[in-house]
């Protein structure tokens, strides 16, 4: 703040209640609920929040933990509340192109592209990693049967640019072998299989700390002597006032299977009286993606 005020900034600090320090009532603010501190200086007179503990973080990118309702301008005559941001989202954007061999081994590669607070948590995450062949250990672990090759990552270093990820892959435990007919679930990698939302009652309000997108498309060709027997159905579930919504379709042509799917909360907030709905909706979504596609034999 003293740096940005010598460069002739309009910079303030703002005082404010981390979310594990809980949330600070306007009503009734002590000092004492205050413990910690991020900087708010304007740029061609626009609000931008800044904090200076993390080297990885982009600019107007506050920690999660900050993410907690209105923090309090402390100034002489500019003293007051004000909102903290959860403008920006977390968005990750997945695209599998996976062929089934006639032993039913799966080979492919896989994309992703992670924006804004998923790109942040991915930064952080690999910096626990000594080195790439250490990350892929540790992704392979995680999913045995899981083969990784040619691994690249792109704008690593490049904090306002996603980070895009591309590598090939091998599989041989996803089928179920039923004889005539076989068994597989595209969604080999982001598939939702543990529900956030445990307890059938909340006394308090879910809190996502900012907006989040993911969508995730596959396109599986599928052997010769095969053909498609049975898919899941299409959904669309939307939450009241579309706070949260996910699509769920597959589509055949052919020998190619292609899945497409996009959960959305663009909400933040939602009230303990709108739990059950919420918990409904992600057990909904974890049912409809452990489904299957069933596979036949052509002559069978």
């Amino acid at each position: 703040i003293k740096l940005l005020k010598k460069l002739d900034f309009e910079v303030y600090p703002v005082a404010l209640s981390t979310r594990d320090n809980g949330i600070i009532s306007p009503a009734f603010p002590t000092i004492q609920k205050f413990n910690y501190v991020i900087a708010l200086v304007y740029l061609n007179q626009k609000p931008v929040f800044l904090d200076a503990t993390d080297e990885e973080r982009p600019l107007g990118f506050l920690p999660e933990r900050c993410l907690n309702g209105q923090g309090r301008i402390i100034h002489e005559t500019r003293s007051g509340w004000i909102d903290l941001p959860s403008d920006n989202k977390s968005k990750t954007s997945v695209f599998a192109n996976y062929t089934l061999s006639p032993e039913f081994e799966i080979t492919g590669t896989v994309e992703y592209s992670m924006h804004e607070f998923a790109a942040l948590a991915f930064r952080e995450d690999y910096k626990k990693f000594p080195g790439k062949e250490d990350y892929l250990a540790d992704q392979e672990s995680k999913c045995p049967g899981l083969s990784i090759n040619n691994l690249s990552i792109q704008n690593l270093d490049s904090l306002n640019l996603p980070v895009n990820i591309r590598q090939e892959i091998a599989m041989n435990n996803q089928i179920d072998d039923l004889g005539d007919v076989i068994s597989l679930n595209p969604l080999l990698f982001n598939r939702m299989s543990v529900s956030p939302f445990v307890s059938k009652e909340r006394k308090f309000p879910v809190d996502y700390a900012f907006p989040r997108e993911e969508k995730i498309t596959v396109q599986l060709q599928i052997p010769q002597g095969y053909s498609v027997s049975g898919v899941p159905e299409a959904i669309n579930l939307v939450l009241p006032e579309k706070k949260a919504s996910y699509k769920y379709q597959v589509i055949t042509s052919g020998n190619l299977v292609k899945l497409i799917a996009k959960l959305t909360i663009d909400d933040v907030v939602f009230t303990e009286d709108e739990y059950t709905l919420l918990r409904e909706f992600y057990n909904q979504i974890i049912a409809k993606q452990a489904e299957t596609i069933i596979l036949k034999k052509a002559d069978s």
